[in-house]
């Protein structure tokens, strides 16, 4: 009878634990990121300035934030790690990053670049199930703080001679490299989007933001160096439907739902309010480990990580535009000029890339 009971009271235990996110398993890690993108309408790959003025200036950076100066093919955004433990425990935590650069991250870490990757770690991550701390919360944007709203342990990083606390690592980062997905315009209403990996794409959507309106489409799995065609002539409509959607996707490839609810939370606004198109696309843990290695030691019993691509793509009226205020810089009149500079200025950290493609179709073709 006592065994029967204890048997009783430990999958009692169990469930609740899994009901708030707590694991079973000695010790769980969910990571879930975003990176992103941008290229012409037939798909030719950009340059970009990939500043984001959205964090709290107790994130630490590089000497200078250096990501507001670089231009890039990749910018790497919220890689955010949770860790779930039954006991107290330290851990040792890496990431690289190929063809990289880390900009930001929260809290300490060493910062240095071997052969062209970039390292990131944390020599001693402290686990602390079941305990608080007075988070540091600032005034102004938000984005960061959305992260926070999973359920998972408390992290204690020293820094000099003072701890730092939160509930996930947070890294960030620029780079030059060829990223996983292609997508260009085949009509005016229809991408094709190919994986150019080596691994799989767990699934994908067209999305088109204009005079506030999004319309999406799903595409399914793409296999490495599978294609499909995605069209937008009979789309879905709105942000709460295509939100809901994604939560799903996230919680389906390993995320908590809370996780997921954190990840849709922090971008969107980028993903689904920001006018233009894009294909939002999901790396599964495998293909994400190739894209960005992670070591935990110990090993842990559970490993998700799950990163959304956030590929933009120029339209053909919006290149057809840009060629008109190409010329205008070069040609036009002060007025003009300075109404082409205002215009293109409005594009924000796209603003290169638009130029950047206006000179290439301004080229004469041989």
């Amino acid at each position: 009878m006592r065994i029967l009971l204890s048997l009783m009271l430990a999958s009692l235990w169990l469930a609740s634990a899994r009901g708030e996110d707590r694991p079973a398993q000695n010790l769980v890690v969910h990571e879930w990121g975003t990176f992103t993108g941008i290229s012409g309408s037939d798909g030719t790959p950009l340059h970009f300035r990939a500043s984001l003025n959205d964090l709290p200036s107790f994130v630490h950076a590089n000497g200078f934030r250096l990501k507001s100066y670089e231009e890039s093919s990749v910018s790497l955004e919220t890689p955010v790690t949770y860790f779930y433990a039954r006991e107290a425990m330290d851990v040792k935590v890496k990431a690289e990053f190929p063809q990289g650069r880390f900009t930001e991250w929260y809290p300490a870490a060493a910062v240095t670049r071997d052969a062209g990757t970039a390292v990131i770690e944390w020599p001693t991550v402290k686990i602390l199930p079941g305990q608080k701390a007075d988070l540091r919360k600032e005034d102004g944007p938000g984005r960061y703080y959305h992260a926070r709203a999973a359920n998972a342990n408390l992290l204690r990083v020293a820094s000099g001679e003072r701890f730092e606390h939160e509930t996930f690592l947070f890294y960030r980062g620029t780079g030059l490299m060829a990223l996983p997905l292609k997508a260009a315009f085949s009509s005016a209403v229809t991408v094709k989007v190919s994986n150019q990996g080596s691994h799989p794409i767990s699934a994908a959507f067209l999305v088109r933001v204009h005079g506030k309106k999004l319309s999406f489409e799903r595409c399914a799995a793409l296999e490495a160096g599978a294609s499909a065609q995605v069209s937008l002539a009979s789309a879905k409509e709105g942000v709460d439907t295509l939100s809901e959607t994604l939560v799903k996707t996230l919680a389906a490839e390993g995320l908590y739902e809370k996780e997921a609810r954190a990840m849709v939370a922090t971008w969107r606004d980028a993903w689904l309010e920001e006018e233009g198109a894009r294909v939002l696309y999901i790396l599964p843990t495998k293909a994400t480990g190739a894209f960005l290695p992670l070591t935990v030691a110990p090993v842990p019993d559970e490993t998700v990580r799950v990163m959304v691509g956030r590929q933009d793509l120029f339209t053909p009226e919006q290149e057809a535009e840009f060629k008109r205020l190409y010329a205008d810089l070069s040609q036009g009149s002060p007025e003009t000029r300075e109404q082409a500079t205002k215009a293109f200025q409005a594009l924000g950290r796209f603003k290169d890339a638009a130029i950047e493609r206006a000179r290439a179709l301004d080229k004469p073709r041989p």
